[in-house]
């Protein structure tokens, strides 16, 4: 009587390792084009291009 304490690990075919790979690469290449309506509704918010240092100070009375 044979006790199976651990299964054996299967192992990957030469054959199957290039699939795995291009796979993993066509699924990490995919890319959704954005709606072009979309990005006409959406609003961007003001460039900063100035700031002063006294915006930032702040009165403590």
């Amino acid at each position: 009587m044979q006790l199976k304490i651990m299964p054996k690990k299967k192992r990957l075919s030469a054959g199957r390792v290039p699939l795995i790979l291009f796979l993993c690469q066509m699924i990490s290449a995919l890319e959704v084009p954005l709606d072009p309506k979309l990005l006409e509704d959406l609003v961007q918010p003001p460039t900063i291009t100035q700031q002063s240092p006294k915006d930032y100070i702040i009165d403590p009375r």
